[in-house]
C-alpha cells in the first residue's frame, strides 16, 4: 500500500517511511477443520436393573380368596416368587425370567347323573414368565422397550374330579397374563427410567463443548466441539447393554490461550442412525510464525548498516524491513537505497517498496517459504517511472524469498509430543482418553492478523470414557 506521502518522498521531498496496510479493509479466511468421530458409549448394568425389578416385585404378586368373585370363577389362587427374577442379554436382546410358584383350590359344582358334586381340589405348580425385549432409541434419545411374554409351565398336574379334567393352562391364562403384562410394563418403562439416555447425553454434550486444561506451563488446552451424533446398534452382553452413541466432533489443541467454550445455542442435535463411526482422531493442532517473529528475524538481518543484495546489474541496500498480514497474503514493505551498475538500465531508487508473497509449506524442510513475491500494484506503477531494472529482476525477488523461511521442524515435533499427551489424559473425574498419534501432517498455510499459521493434523486413534454420568 503506496501513499501520495511515500511517492512524493520518492523524488526527493522526504525519506519514505515503511506504512502497515488498512486492516479494515482486509478479509482473513481460516480453513475448515477437520472432523473426528469418537465413540461415547452409554452402558446399563443390567444387574442393577434386576435389583430394582426384585425390589419391586417381592414375595406374593396375586392372590384371590373367594370363588365367587371374577365372574364366580371357582378358584382361590395364591401366586407368588419362587425366586428372583433374572435378566440377561444377548446380542441386541433382553431377556428376563420369572419364576412363579402358583397355587390355590379349584371347586367343582356340577351335577353328574343327578347327583350334586361339590368338591375342592387344591393344586400347586411351577411356572416360569420369560420377556425378550429389543431395545432402541428414537431421534429424540429416548430409549424404547417393547417386550413380548411367554409362559413355560412346569410339573404340570393331573387332576380329574369325577369325569372333569383340570386344564391348567387355560385355566390360568388370563391371570397369568395379566401379571406378565404387569412385569412386562415395568420393565419398558423401569430401564429406560434408569437409562435416561437423553439426560446423559445431554450431560456429555455440555461436558465435552468446555476446554479442558492440558498443560498448565504452555497454557494450552484440548477443545473437543461435537457436531452430530449418531447410533450404532444396541448391544447386549451377559449383565450389560451397551448404546453405542458416536459424536462426530473437532478436538483440537489450541496452545497460549484459553479458547472460547461452544456456543451455548449449538445444543443436544437430533441422534441418527446408521453410525459406523471409527475411533480413529484427527487431532487439529497448529504451527505457525508470529508477525512479531518474522519482524524480529528480519531486524536481525538487516543489522544497523543494512542488508546489502548484488547481483551483476545492481546493488541494493535493505535498510528496513517489515512484513504485514494481507489477506491471503504476505506484505512486505522494503525502505531500499539501489544503484544501478550498468547505464541504460534506468534510474537509481530510494524509497519504499511492497511486495506480495504466498506463504506455502515445504514439507521436505519443515519450512514455511513465501513463494512467487511479486510488487504491489501501486509499487509497480511507480517503479515503471522510475526503476523499471528493478521490476523486472528476476534475482532480487529470488533472493527476497531465499531470506523468508521459517523452521518449523521443533514445532512440529513438539505438537506431536503435545497430541499424545493430550489423547493419553484423565481430565478431572469425569473423561478419559485413551489413544495415540501415528503421525503429524501439515497441510493448508493460512494467514491471521497475527501470524502466518499452518493447519497441522496428528492422525491416529482415540477412545474416550466418560465417568459419572
Amino acid at each position: 500500500m503506496i501513499s501520495i506521502a511515500s511517492i512524493l518522498a520518492w523524488f526527493g521531498c522526504k525519506t519514505p517511511q515503511i506504512e502497515a496496510p488498512d486492516q479494515s479493509k482486509i478479509t482473513y479466511t481460516t480453513p475448515p477443520r477437520l472432523v473426528s468421530g469418537i465413540a461415547a458409549p452409554v452402558r446399563v448394568n443390567l444387574k442393577e436393573v434386576g435389583q430394582s425389578l426384585n425390589s419391586k416385585f417381592k414375595g406374593m404378586l396375586f392372590q384371590d380368596l373367594s370363588f365367587d368373585d371374577n365372574g364366580k370363577d371357582q378358584l382361590k389362587l395364591n401366586i407368588s416368587k419362587r425366586n428372583d427374577f433374572q435378566i440377561s442379554g444377548s446380542g441386541n436382546s433382553i431377556s428376563i425370567t420369572a419364576p412363579l410358584q402358583i397355587s390355590g383350590v379349584y371347586r367343582l359344582q356340577q351335577r353328574i347323573l343327578g347327583i350334586d358334586i361339590n368338591k375342592e381340589q387344591p393344586f400347586n405348580l411351577s411356572a416360569t414368565i420369560v420377556l425378550n425385549s429389543i431395545p432402541s432409541v428414537d431421534q429424540s434419545w429416548n430409549l424404547n422397550l417393547k417386550s413380548k411374554t411367554q409362559v413355560r409351565w412346569e410339573d404340570l398336574p393331573t387332576l380329574e374330579i369325577g369325569n372333569f379334567k383340570l386344564d391348567f393352562p387355560s385355566l390360568f391364562a388370563s391371570i397369568i397374563q395379566n401379571q406378565s403384562d404387569k412385569i412386562s410394563q415395568f420393565i419398558d418403562k423401569e430401564i429406560p427410567k434408569q437409562v435416561n439416555l437423553r439426560a446423559q447425553a445431554q450431560k456429555n454434550w455440555e461436558y465435552l463443548k468446555a476446554p479442558l486444561l492440558l498443560d498448565e506451563k504452555t497454557n494450552s488446552w484440548l477443545k473437543i466441539s461435537p457436531r452430530q451424533a449418531y447410533l450404532s446398534p444396541i448391544q447386549v452382553s451377559d449383565s450389560m447393554l451397551t448404546i453405542q452413541t458416536g459424536l462426530s466432533s473437532v478436538i483440537e489443541v489450541v496452545s497460549g490461550k484459553k479458547p472460547d467454550s461452544e456456543s451455548p445455542t449449538v445444543s443436544l442435535p437430533e441422534l441418527k442412525t446408521g453410525n459406523n463411526l471409527k475411533e480413529e482422531v484427527n487431532l487439529n493442532l497448529m504451527a505457525e510464525v508470529p508477525f512479531s517473529q518474522i519482524n524480529e528475524q528480519l531486524k536481525n538481518k538487516i543489522g544497523a548498516s543494512g542488508y546489502m543484495l548484488e547481483s551483476s546489474d545492481y546493488k541494493i541496500i535493505i535498510r528496513e524491513a517489515q512484513a504485514f498480514p494481507y489477506g491471503e497474503k504476505l506484505l512486505l514493505g522494503l525502505k531500499l537505497d539501489g544503484k544501478v551498475k550498468k547505464s541504460g538500465l534506468g534510474k537509481n531508487i530510494n524509497g519504499v517498496v511492497y511486495l506480495e508473497g504466498k506463504p506455502v509449506f515445504n514439507s521436505s524442510t519443515k519450512e514455511i517459504e513465501v513463494q512467487a513475491f511479486d510488487f504491489n500494484l501501486k509499487t509497480r506503477d511507480l517503479l515503471v517511472k522510475s526503476a523499471s531494472w528493478l521490476l523486472n529482476s528476476k534475482s532480487f525477488k529470488s533472493n527476497l524469498e531465499q531470506q523468508m523461511r521459517f523452521n518449523l521442524s521443533k514445532q512440529l515435533d513438539d505438537a506431536k509430543l503435545l497430541a499424545n499427551q493430550a489423547l493419553n489424559k484423565s481430565y478431572g473425574q469425569n473423561l478419559v482418553l485413551n489413544g495415540s498419534v501415528e503421525r503429524i501432517e501439515p497441510g493448508t498455510v493460512f494467514i491471521t492478523p497475527d501470524a502466518v499459521k499452518v493447519q497441522v493434523t496428528g492422525r491416529g486413534k482415540i477412545g474416550i470414557l466418560l465417568r459419572n454420568f
